[in-house]
């Protein structure tokens, strides 16, 4: 199991903030290291309180099969 949140744009810092909460908070509930925020054309790899997060478009995310 893993989070993800999906999302057309992250270029907005208010917007990465927000997303960040709901995923940190997800991910605490299940007990997961990591999560994913699919964007439309956006990629990075970010570690937020020792959660690490992948940010990939969401085209690679399912070409790649990465769950």
């Amino acid at each position: 199991m893993t989070g993800i949140c999906i999302l057309h744009d992250l270029s907005k810092e208010e917007t990465l903030k927000r997303e960040l909460r709901g995923l940190k908070e997800a991910c605490k509930h299940f007990g997961l290291r990591e999560g994913y925020i699919l964007t439309f054309d956006q990629e990075n790899t970010l570690e937020v309180d020792s959660l690490k997060v992948h940010i990939l478009p969401v085209h690679k995310f399912i070409l790649t099969g990465v769950l």
